[in-house]
């Protein structure tokens, strides 16, 4: 292949490893973004009910799953401890060959409990690493707001990590990172969406 105002919550903290997920189904969603383009977004909280063969994760070392509007839809579902263990990967399959727009959310608000996460990806995407303290529209990112068609009232802001040239069908967006003074790692959503066709690559896109 080639964080809104912090809130309290009790959870239970459990030890495990989790193996990558084989499952039946698929959880992305295509919806339209306010530039009237269409983004495909992939939820990690569709596997925490094992429903998703488009997300994978392992070495959590302290997860929790949240069910339907938690926050919401795309916007802190879920969180993990610090570990250089733990990894989540979003996997967008059946692309036309063309350049890609990349982004990511993670919580739409800030959240002093934050980590610093990596962003690393297949076909030669850059990585993006940053602190996820400020919240999906506080790192210094373009963002673009996305609602689910569940909830269309909340628009969540999804952070731009650039983008990347595929021509294989498929494209892997991987999150790791170690924490920072014991912080979470929190990922939610990423999203893609077609910027343009092969014939334009080497050419500056604005296109937005």
């Amino acid at each position: 292949m080639s964080t809104s105002n912090q809130t309290t919550h009790v959870f239970a903290v459990v030890l495990m490893t989790v193996a990558c997920a084989v499952n039946t189904t698929t959880a992305s969603t295509t919806v339209t973004g306010p530039d009237s383009r269409s983004y495909t977004v992939i939820d990690a909280r569709a596997y925490d009910a094992g429903s998703d063969t488009e997300f994978t994760q392992a070495g959590w070392t302290g997860g929790r799953a949240q069910g339907f509007r938690y926050y919401q839809w795309w916007d802190g579902d879920t969180n993990w401890g610090g570990s250089s263990t733990a990894t989540c990967t979003y996997i967008f399959n059946g692309l036309a060959s063309g350049i890609y727009d990349v982004y990511i959310s993670w919580k739409d608000g800030t959240n002093p409990n934050q980590g610093i996460a990596d962003h690393t990806g297949t076909d030669g995407f850059v990585t993006v690493s940053f602190d996820q303290d400020p919240g999906n529209a506080g790192v210094g990112l373009p963002t673009v707001g996305l609602a689910h068609p569940s909830s269309p009232g909340d628009v969540i802001d999804f952070a731009d990590l650039g983008q990347v040239t595929v021509t294989d069908g498929t494209f892997e967006l991987t999150v790791s990172g170690t924490g920072d003074g014991g912080g979470l790692l929190n990922n939610d959503a990423a999203a893609i969406s077609f910027a343009a066709p092969l014939s334009l690559r080497g050419t500056v896109l604005y296109i937005r």
